[in-house]
């Protein structure tokens, strides 16, 4: 992964020198990619984009919060918290990804959940009444 993004931040120079996309626009169009999943639904989609951006430029806070929400959507407790607290350290004043941490904290743990009780089903014999 190192020598990908040693290749990637090269090729960003080299596009940067030459007046065309930089990287910025690229993690841009990605991190707007995603949010275009979100809003189809596709979480799952969504959270491969944010990935996507976050390996292009770790260093950007919207693309780690982005990541943590889709993480959290999808049940991804433990990712989501690690995007949030490393959003937090870039961005250490959002309200927001303070927030949406706090929430994960405060979400029980699978083991801590009460399990869910079965409903019984009345069942009917062939004329209708119950058994």
């Amino acid at each position: 992964q190192k020598n990908a993004l040693r290749v990637l931040f090269g090729l960003g120079a080299i596009f940067a020198s030459d007046g065309s996309a930089t990287i910025r626009d690229e993690v841009l169009r990605i991190k707007e990619w995603g949010q275009r999943l979100v809003l189809a639904g596709d979480i799952a989609g969504a959270r491969k984009k944010f990935q996507a951006a976050t390996i292009l430029d770790p260093f950007d806070p919207t693309a780690l919060g982005q990541l943590g929400r889709a993480e959290q959507e999808l049940g991804l407790v433990e990712e989501a918290k690690k995007s949030f607290e490393r959003a937090l350290e870039l961005t250490p004043g959002d309200e927001s990804l303070k927030q949406a941490l706090l929430e994960l904290q405060r979400r029980p743990k699978v083991s801590e959940r009460q399990p869910k009780r079965r409903r019984r089903v009345k069942t009917r014999n062939d004329n209708g009444s119950p058994k």
